[in-house]
């Protein structure tokens, strides 16, 4: 540790005249805490807001993913019902050949 090269240093070392320690003196506390204070103040309005941003952001992602993943299950439905409606039409289809074949066969 490097020595102080005059009285009024190693005081401010100190934390002033009569005191000793090596803490510095309350009022150069208060003074680097009300600057920080102030320069955390806007930090913390900004992350704030910052914050607020990217949390609307967020649920508006969310927001279109689940509308998103509706559509597709309608669609996924809609397939469904259509394939459903595609094979009741060919089991009638068939029927009906069979029918038509047995009444040639047995005519």
């Amino acid at each position: 540790m490097s020595s102080p090269r005059n009285r009024s240093q190693a005081r401010e070392f100190r934390g002033g005249p009569g005191k000793s320690g090596s803490f510095p003196s309350s009022r150069l506390l208060e003074a680097e805490l009300s600057e920080m204070t102030s320069t955390d103040n806007q930090t913390l309005h900004l992350n704030r807001s910052t914050e607020m941003h990217l949390m609307h952001e967020d649920l508006a992602r969310a927001h279109s993913a689940l509308r998103l993943e509706e559509a597709v299950r309608r669609e996924r439905m809609h397939r469904l019902v259509v394939a459903h409606r595609a094979q009741r039409r060919a089991e009638q289809a068939a029927m009906r050949a069979r029918r038509l074949l047995a009444s040639a066969v047995v005519g």
